[in-house]
């Protein structure tokens, strides 16, 4: 009679190397889906759309080189760009998105010699070239050197800071500032996880420190054993399921849980306020600095008119949840901008409410739409 002892640990051997190979030929499937993805995602569908039938090529150029950016850790603010030189693209050491100012001296008012742009995505130009962003097209009206300090995801208070960190630490001169926000601190703190005084990143940085925080020998060992065994079957189990839910009609009930301004009235109140707030104590700054500042509450499509959102699949899935924060938070917004009466505050919500290809997607813009902030900015700017 053969040993049953050395028997079951041949089938435990046996089993356990079918769970490694299972496990790694996992990790293979993820690795060549995620090799895959990232070939797919080159492809911005965004560049087929109306507004850049004109240079088809260089929008599609445009969105590959933007898929091409990466990031890194910036303190207090979060994360800024690396230096990146393409076509459509150029950003410097810095950070900054950058464009080659034009200047005429006798066309630059004694009172403003540059002036600072800061805002999220929109301000930092997702969907145009560097020539094409709006402190790129200010400075072509103007004549006025401008300089870009926006970043994509940026809300409000990261803007603030931003100003902070160019006047503390990198010591900048800086004349005049503009600050373009709205857009980002609806959509991030908005978010149920998020909270007021948040950013976009904080519950995955969150989630990061606290297992970083429960290192421990022990602990340790279990990771090596997850790894070996059970981590990439488990995450490729995980991919397959948000897969079918992705390709699967979600209902408005999946889509209500992922934001809660609309449902949430005491935190919709405190966002709108903290963006008033913000803009406040830049101001303050900037007075103290002697800079001259302005404060925009920028567009969004959610706000404008409804072929507009037919046109953009705006009306549907989570576009459409987007939507009712917007609703929401945004007249509470314009409301207290009302109260307040703040000559350095200006609502340009409706400015883009024409019948024409301007958006690009729910806040983002192509050129034209870009032109007609620059050149309200130019108005108001140099009346105020």
């Amino acid at each position: 009679m053969k040993n049953p002892g050395k028997i079951i640990i041949i089938n435990i051997a046996v089993t356990l190397l079918f769970i490694v190979f299972l496990n790694f030929l996992s990790e293979g499937v993820l690795l060549i889906y995620g090799l895959a993805e990232q070939q797919r995602i080159m492809i911005d569908e965004r560049a087929n759309l109306p507004n850049y039938a004109d240079d088809r090529e260089t929008a599609k150029l445009h969105f590959q080189e933007f898929n091409q950016l990466s990031t890194q850790f910036e303190p207090f603010i979060g994360w800024s760009r690396k230096p990146f030189h393409g076509e459509t693209i150029n950003i410097n050491a810095k950070g900054d998105r950058i464009h080659k100012n034009e200047t005429t001296s006798e066309a630059i008012s004694p009172d403003v010699t540059s002036i600072d742009f800061f805002g999220g995505s929109t301000m930092w130009g997702t969907g145009v070239v560097d020539t094409e962003t709006i402190p790129a097209l200010f400075n072509k009206i103007s004549k006025i050197p401008t300089f870009n300090r926006a970043e994509s995801n940026f809300t409000s208070r990261q803007s603030l800071e931003r100003l902070i960190n160019l006047l503390t630490v990198e010591a900048e001169t800086i004349n005049s500032v503009v600050f373009y926000d709205g857009v980002n601190d609806i959509l991030n703190l908005c978010r149920s996880e998020n909270q007021v005084g948040e950013h976009g990143y904080t519950d995955y940085i969150r989630k990061l420190l606290e297992s970083n925080g429960n290192k421990s020998p022990e602990n340790d060992f279990w990771k090596y054993i997850d790894f070996t065994f059970l981590r990439g079957t488990r995450s490729l189990i995980k991919l397959v399921r948000e897969e079918i839910i992705n390709h699967s009609v979600k209902t408005d009930d999946y889509w209500d849980r992922t934001m809660n301004c609309d449902n949430q009235p005491q935190k919709a109140q405190q966002i709108a306020s903290a963006l008033i707030k913000n803009w406040e104590i830049a101001h303050v700054i900037a007075q103290a600095q002697g800079i001259k500042f302005l404060g925009i509450l920028q567009p969004v499509a959610f706000m404008e008119n409804p072929k507009l959102a037919q046109d953009l699949h705006l009306n549907v899935g989570w576009n459409n949840e987007l939507r009712k924060q917007y609703k929401t938070v945004y007249p509470l917004i314009q409301s207290m901008m009302r109260e307040r009466g703040y000559d350095f505050l200006l609502d340009y919500t409706d400015l883009l409410n024409r019948d024409r290809d301007i958006y690009i997607d729910f806040c983002h813009l192509s050129k034209n739409g870009n032109m007609i902030i620059a050149e309200q900015l130019y108005r108001d700017f140099m009346r105020k």
